[in-house]
């Protein structure tokens, strides 16, 4: 570790202003492929879902829900009149 650190520091510049150049530059450079390649593996590690999956699974939250917000009235009542139906 610490030769892999005597390596990097002699092949960094020794004026200070050419060292904040040469960061001000790679800094970009580094951020834009850390964005643009994020995406794409993004892209090829997780499967993607088919329009009658996503259609399968919102209409069951959905129905989950109801039955749950139906359970709720039952059991405490109406929030809006507090009665209990």
């Amino acid at each position: 570790m610490a030769f892999a650190l005597r390596a990097i520091l002699a092949l960094l510049p020794g004026d200070k202003a050419l060292f904040i150049f040469l960061a001000c530059l790679l800094a970009p450079v580094f951020l834009l492929c850390l964005f643009f390649s994020a995406p794409v593996v993004i892209h090829e590690r997780v499967p993607m879902v088919t329009t009658e999956q996503a259609w399968l699974c919102i209409m069951t939250l959905r129905k989950t829900l109801v039955k749950a917000l139906n359970l709720l009235r039952t059991k405490m009542g109406s929030p809006l009149t507090g009665r209990r139906f």
